[in-house]
């Protein structure tokens, strides 16, 4: 996502369907596994960056934004207990 995140910074609008993909295999995974605010932190993630898929250049606030839900569901896996 960091990879992505980057992209979108310079510009790349293509990366927002690769991350609402990434996002989206998260949060199914997260939800089935019980991790119940991993999947609500990637479909947060996913929804916004299915909203910009359409647009050739990136918004920076969206962006931002993405950086900070990207930076929450970071927090949510470091707490996930490992098996």
């Amino acid at each position: 996502m960091r990879v992505l995140l980057g992209r979108l910074r310079i510009g790349d609008a293509a990366a927002f369907k690769e991350l609402e993909y990434l996002a989206h295999r998260l949060s199914g995974t997260g939800a089935l596994l019980g991790f119940e605010s991993i999947g609500t932190c990637a479909a947060a993630i996913e929804r916004l960056a299915e909203a910009q898929a359409g647009n050739t250049t990136p918004d920076q606030k969206v962006t931002e934004r993405l950086t900070e839900y990207t930076a929450r569901l970071e927090e949510e896996i470091t707490r996930a207990p490992s098996s």
